[in-house]
């Protein structure tokens, strides 16, 4: 699941990393406009990623909140259904009581009603165990995409910096080809490259 997480976080990424492979065929004006344009997709990404960490936590804590819900759900139905089964409700309602006492056979009318009312309760009870069964991953993954994505926003940081240093570099040489900016262009190459490997789930 991480990685299938990871994998869908790559596509921005990919537009920066193309960006930083022209770098050292460009002249020193154009390179210039390209390291501000990976500096813009950075933000973006960046910018994103502090998105996803907000909005994917609330869908997390949503999830929580409705999965005690269908518990407390579960839980209500059970013992109203367990009440209604001992205390006589069912002959009283559909009329089994003869001068109030309750008779040894279950009349047909009551029979009858006992079996609609159970269907209706194990379909609800069917509907809200499918929740149960469903809302934890739900809470998982949700819960997962915030924290990766939360790890990814401070990485950009890193990126950013070394964007910077690859234009402070540029500055100083007038140049994206001089054998000292390659090597900097490569360490940004490969820091973007592993931008979403490995990213921690906690901080």
């Amino acid at each position: 699941m991480k990685f299938l997480i990871q994998k869908s976080l790559l596509n921005p990424v990919d537009s920066v990393l193309t960006a930083i492979k022209k770098l050292p065929n460009l002249s020193y004006e154009n390179g210039k406009t390209t390291i501000v344009e990976i500096d813009n997709k950075l933000q973006t990404i960046q910018t994103d990623a502090g998105k996803n960490t907000v909005d994917f936590q609330k869908l997390s804590d949503n999830s929580q909140k409705e999965y005690e819900k269908v518990i407390n759900q579960i839980q209500k139905i059970e013992e109203e259904q367990r009440r209604k089964a001992s205390s006589g409700y069912y002959y009283e309602k559909y009329g089994g009581y003869s001068h109030g006492v309750k008779p040894f056979f279950t009349p047909p009318n009551v029979e009858q009603g006992m079996m609609v009312e159970y269907r209706l309760y194990q379909r609800t009870k069917q509907d809200l165990e499918l929740l149960r069964q469903n809302l934890p991953n739900t809470i998982v993954l949700t819960n997962m995409i915030s924290k990766l994505s939360d790890n990814l926003e401070k990485r950009i940081n890193l990126a950013k910096q070394k964007s910077g240093n690859v234009k402070d570099y540029a500055d100083a040489l007038q140049s994206f080809s001089d054998p000292d900016m390659l090597g900097e262009i490569s360490e940004l190459d490969k820091f973007i490259a592993d931008l979403t490997n490995n990213l921690p789930l906690a901080s």
